[in-house]
């Protein structure tokens, strides 16, 4: 199968998903649509300039929801990664 050309804004996207934990070969629904309105963004689909803006506004409040689902770090994780380095330092 061919490799389709992914656009910037595509692009863009699939790098801030990976960034918020989101497996790119099982996407959840919301990550699914960010994807198809960046690919809408890159020229897909002919947008006239208010749709692109609604567009883009769809795909900014689609992502703020991704990150808000994104598991926060906890104490524990950053306690264990200090004790890690600290032990690394010693070694």
């Amino acid at each position: 199968m061919p490799r389709v050309e992914r656009g910037p804004v595509e692009q863009a996207v699939r790098r801030d998903l990976r960034a918020a934990g989101q497996n790119l070969r099982a996407l959840s629904g919301l990550a699914a649509s960010a994807l198809a309105l960046a690919q809408l963004l890159d020229g897909n689909s002919p947008l006239t300039a208010r749709d692109a803006a609604t567009v883009a506004g769809e795909l900014r409040a689609t992502l703020t929801e991704l990150g808000k689902r994104k598991p926060a770090a906890t104490q524990e994780d950053s306690l264990a990664k200090r004790r890690a380095r600290r032990a690394a330092r010693g070694a």
